[in-house]
């Protein structure tokens, strides 16, 4: 991502968290906390997850930092603070299931298939709405929507091809503005912030062609067929034993 689009990342970011941070807990422990606490202001919970950059795979592995992270993920400044203090290498991820939101996630990963091409051939000349999007640390694309009304579709791939995937109920993404190392994860320019677009109300649901592909398949259904008895001479005449016995 060029320099000029890092910078107004960036920006936006001090933008969203300025006043937050002057009139209530000022920012400590870096970007990354600043990060949590930007999306924290919009009411998105966050919590901390590690990542270390895999040799043998050459890619970052990431896991939630605490236990129970989905219950626990917060939009509270003290306890984001607690949590830095505990872990001041972990960077910002983002509960999807309690904040309603459903992620595309376009992987680039070096020897696998390359989920932004993949995706781009998918599309085609369909339409897609303007969603808030993040680089990821691997060159890749993470596609913000929301859950569509009435049906919380979870994590898995569905239909869609090799090097796309979802995160939804029950999943996790690392935060845009998260930094480690040489890695970073940033908005999109010329995207919606995703923390100003969750606090407007104004992130859209994936288009229906899009979650007809993503939507898992459903297990097909087998009827056994009804076999009439041929002769139920037996059953009439255990019927009849019966009721000369009451």
């Amino acid at each position: 991502m060029p320099n000029s689009n890092i910078a107004d990342a960036a920006h936006s970011s001090n933008s969203l968290t300025a006043s937050s941070s002057a009139t209530i807990i000022p920012f400590t422990g870096g970007s990354n906390v600043a990060a949590a606490k930007g999306l924290a202001d919009a009411g998105i919970p966050t919590f901390p997850a590690l990542v270390a950059w895999n040799e043998g795979a050459q890619k970052l592995d990431k896991r939630p930092a605490i236990t129970g992270w989905q219950a626990a993920a917060s939009t509270n400044y003290k306890q984001i603070d607690s949590w830095w203090r505990e872990f001041p290498k972990a960077v910002p991820a983002i509960e999807l299931g309690r904040a309603g939101l459903l992620v595309v996630d376009l992987d680039r990963h070096p020897g696998a298939p390359d989920g932004v091409e993949a995706f781009r051939q998918l599309r085609g000349d369909r339409p897609l709405p303007i969603f808030p999007a993040v680089r990821t640390a691997s060159n890749g694309y993470h596609l913000i929507s929301r859950q569509p009304q009435g049906e919380a579709f979870g994590n898995g791939r569905g239909n869609l091809p090799q090097g796309c995937d979802v995160r939804g109920a029950g999943g996790w993404i690392v935060a845009p503005g998260a930094i480690h190392d040489r890695w970073a994860w940033r908005e999109v320019s010329g995207k919606p912030p995703l923390a100003v677009a969750y606090r407007s109300g104004g992130i859209p649901v994936l288009p229906d062609w899009l979650l007809a592909v993503i939507r898992p398949p459903q297990p097909a259904r087998s009827y056994q067929p009804i076999h009439r008895v041929a002769d139920d001479s037996w059953l009439r005449a255990l019927c009849a034993r019966l009721l000369e016995r009451r």
